[in-house]
């Protein structure tokens, strides 16, 4: 078996060149692909809809307009899917018109449009954010619900969300920022930085930023959607609010809060359950984040707002993270009807847990609103749950563009040397050494705001530049098991992106007779370790338009969609090539390449790296 293996280096962010201003009024229904050398502005409420995907090229810039009613932004309906495809380098910024985009906007620059809504198929456990119907009568009817902050009317018949697909995709979104943000259109009635309501797990989300949100950074409305690295800096709502039952993963989450009067941030954390304690069968929420640093506004910022506020018996479980910095309660368990979720349920989970955390320099170090002094302890100070009160020995904490921003802990820290909550070995989870959400790499470095802008201690980015590439024509033996591979070794401490691409009948272009080619390529990614199939393709599925935009951008010979056009047709069916985008952790994986019907003949396999 051949291997590559990649390695990490700092280069310097790439600065992209806009050639034109694209102004977008109008509902997107067919598949578009937004380029670099445009800036897009969104002069509307711009809905992607009748199952059309949305790609965006790495480097682009979306600018929201500053409306007269309303809030611009962009909405991605249940069915149709996004493709926002950012880089280390290259991400890809959601901002306001008015944004000249040199570093002048800062924390101050609030309200100034919408943000980026994705609606999806998984399920809820509510309607209307706390109407419940019936669903011990009828478990297959799934609850459906409208997102907040748009026109509900019923002329409008894109705001629906929610179903019964856990499973559902509504694209990728990696290595993006959205600025400036979060309008407020009226009394609980606002648009999030990055909304996800109802959005399945089978979507990726991972390396987001929200810069100065006037609401929440990042809610979830129910949904199964999985999210990691990501970044709520400067916001004056909740940094992370989930809702109506997200049942999802969480890690390396960051969010830092203001210190403008007035303005400052809410909670790092509102987790909301369901209202509805009667119903069986119904999921209350269960959200599980490892590696979180939440830092608030100071300790004597005088808000008298803590980390967290949970309400509606919410599954909240948090591990290995630092909390600091917070006016008021650690933890406040909103809990009216005296259920505050800290018991074992019937499936022996315990709803609320936080484990193996540092808390520190919180202006009141309570947990508010138990019933006894017992149940402090037992929530956060029982010696099993090896949550500790010291100091995180943060390599610097600033809230302006000094550069005096850095969330690391020193190499003294504790957070190196506590005992730790053990990461699920589940392929999704990556083990962390470490409390919090940084180890002794900044994975913000070049694509953030906070890093272009200033306020990180550093900028350039930390990011993978060989192997770019690897392809090899092979022969796959005819017969059961047959197949030819290769393995790669991902090194380093964050995730990085592929395209893997199988060709068959592409090779006739270069000699080959049909009959001693794959009749049908299939490529398997399997884990090394866990000797587990993380990923199987035999078809090009749905996602030409992202595949082609990240070809492009690495150098790999597109597969043109016209069958006859020269040079390099894109094959005539589905089943001639097998091509996957994947997110691949750190570790060793064994690409296999073989004939679906167990055939055999002649193949080219390529593996190309997408995060330059």
């Amino acid at each position: 078996m051949k291997y590559i293996s990649t390695f990490v280096t700092s280069i310097a962010a790439c600065a992209s060149v806009y050639a034109a201003d694209i102004r977008v009024d109008a509902n997107i229904s067919e598949d578009t692909v937004w380029t670099s050398e445009n800036t897009y502005i969104l002069d509307a409420q711009v809905y992607v809809i009748d199952g059309a995907s949305l790609t965006i090229e790495p480097g682009t810039v979306v600018k929201g307009a500053a409306l007269t009613s309303g809030a611009s932004a962009l909405i991605i309906t249940r069915g149709s899917k996004i493709y926002a495809l950012g880089t280390p380098t290259d991400p890809i910024i959601f901002t306001a018109e008015a944004d000249p985009l040199d570093g002048s906007y800062g924390i101050n620059q609030t309200n100034l449009w919408g943000g980026v809504i994705i609606l999806g198929d998984a399920p809820l456990n509510s309607e209307s954010r706390g109407t419940e119907g019936d669903f011990t009568a009828n478990p297959q009817v799934p609850f459906t619900d409208n997102i907040e902050g748009l026109d509900n009317s019923t002329s409008n018949t894109f705001t629906e969300f929610g179903g019964l697909n856990s499973e559902d995709s509504s694209g990728i979104f990696r290595y993006v920022s959205i600025r400036h943000g979060g309008s407020l259109l009226s009394t609980n009635n606002e648009i999030n930085g990055l909304t996800m309501a109802g959005v399945g797990s089978g979507t990726i989300i991972e390396f987001v930023e929200v810069f100065a949100n006037k609401d929440d950074s990042f809610e979830w409305f129910g949904g199964t959607v999985d999210a990691r690295f990501l970044v709520a800096a400067f916001g004056n709502d909740d940094a992370f609010d989930y809702d109506q039952g997200w049942t999802g993963r969480g890690q390396f989450w960051f969010s830092i809060g203001t210190q403008i009067t007035g303005e400052e941030q809410d909670h790092a954390g509102e987790h909301d359950g369901t209202v509805d304690f009667t119903q069986t069968g119904l999921s209350r929420g269960m959200g599980t984040i490892f590696n979180a640093t939440y830092i608030g506004p100071g300790s004597s910022s005088g808000t008298g707002e803590g980390a967290f506020e949970i309400n509606d018996d919410a599954g909240v479980r948090y591990y290995n993270s630092i909390f600091t910095q917070w006016g008021g309660p650690a933890v406040d368990v909103v809990d009216p009807d005296g259920r505050f979720g800290l018991t074992e349920l019937e499936d022996n989970v315990t709803r609320i847990d936080f484990r193996n955390n540092i808390w520190f320099d919180n202006g009141d170090g309570s947990v508010s609103d138990l019933a006894t002094a017992a149940d402090v302890v037992t929530f956060l100070t029982e010696a099993v749950k090896s949550n500790t009160i010291e100091d995180p020995m943060l390599r610097g904490v600033s809230r302006t563009d000094d550069g005096g921003l850095d969330p690391r802990p020193a190499a003294a820290s504790p957070a190196f040397s506590n005992v730790l909550q053990e990461v699920p070995n589940d392929g999704w989870y990556i083990d962390a050494e470490f409390q919090g959400a940084f180890g002794s790499n900044n994975w913000m470095l070049g694509w953030t705001k906070l890093a272009t802008d200033g306020y990180l201690a550093e900028s350039s980015p930390v990011v993978a530049t060989a192997p770019v590439a690897i392809s090899t024509v092979t022969r796959v033996p005819e017969g059961a098991g047959q197949f030819s591979n290769f393995g790669i070794d991902i090194a380093g401490d964050l995730p990085r992106m592929f395209i893997i691409r199988g060709l068959a009948k592409k090779l006739i272009d270069s000699g080959f007779l049909e009959a001693d080619v794959i009749a049908k390529p299939q490529i398997t990614v399997r884990n090394f370790q866990t000797k587990e199939d993380i990923a199987v393709e035999t078809q090009w599925l749905d996602r030409e338009d992202p595949i082609e935009a990240l070809s492009s951008y690495v150098g790999l010979a597109t597969l043109n969609s016209d069958p006859g056009a020269t040079p390099n047709p894109r094959p005539t069916l589905d089943d001639e090539a097998a091509v996957l985008l994947i997110s691949l952790n750190p570790g060793t994986y064994v690409i296999k390449f073989e004939d679906e019907d167990e055939l055999g003949g002649a193949g080219q396999i390529e593996m190309y790296l997408t995060d330059l």
